[in-house]
């Protein structure tokens, strides 16, 4: 499931979609594949964010 507001356009949605799906697909595949360790230290930063995250998060955020 996924939800979203309601964007200004349909491109935009369908750009959301895209992401969106692709957070999905990496859920899964982390199910079925250890793509990690188990550290859930905060420590890795990305650009994007002005606080450190696990490396889990950080692969989350590299979608685009």
């Amino acid at each position: 499931m996924m939800m979203s507001s309601l964007p200004p356009d349909p491109a935009q949605m369908a750009e959301t979609l895209v992401h969106e799906f692709h957070h999905i697909k990496l859920g899964g595949l982390t199910h079925l594949v250890r793509l990690t360790d188990d550290d859930q230290t905060a420590s890795h930063y990305a650009p994007w964010r002005d606080d450190p995250r696990p490396l889990g998060g950080f692969l989350q955020g590299i979608l685009i």
